[in-house]
This record gives C-alpha cells, structure tokens and sequence, in this order.
C-alpha cells in the first residue's frame, strides 16, 4: 500500500509540475503580448502628440501671420 501512495503522490506531484509549467508560459506569452501592445500603443501615442504639436504650432503661426506679427 505506501508503494502506490509513493507512486500516486510521485504522479500527483508530476502533474502539478506540467500545470504550472503551463500556467508560466501562458503567463510568458500574456506578457509578451501586452509588452507588443504597449509598444504599439506609445508609438501611437507619440504619432497623435507629435500631431497636435504640429497643429497648435500652426495654428498659432497662422494667428500671427494674421496679427501682423509674423511675416513670411
């Protein structure tokens, strides 16, 4: 009888070792990904800043242009 329960809890112990291996590299690959994410997402925020920055700078040349304060 301790024979099976040594090889029923070798077995036991054997699974939980393949599920958390699993588990880490399901973890691994989330990360992965939300790492890509997050980099498509700040060179998409830095593509939308450098736009308005552009914009207002513009905007504000125009508004001088307008005034008579900036000439070509």
């Amino acid at each position: 009888m301790n024979r099976l329960k040594k090889i029923a809890t070798w077995i036991a112990g054997a699974m939980l070792a393949l599920l958390t291996a699993y588990q880490m590299g399901r973890i691994k690959e989330d990360y992965d990904d939300n790492i890509e994410d997050f980099e498509k997402d700040k060179e998409g925020t830095k593509r939308v800043i450098q736009t308005n920055i552009n914009t207002d700078s513009n905007a504000a040349l125009e508004r001088l242009r307008q005034t008579g304060r900036l000439r070509d």
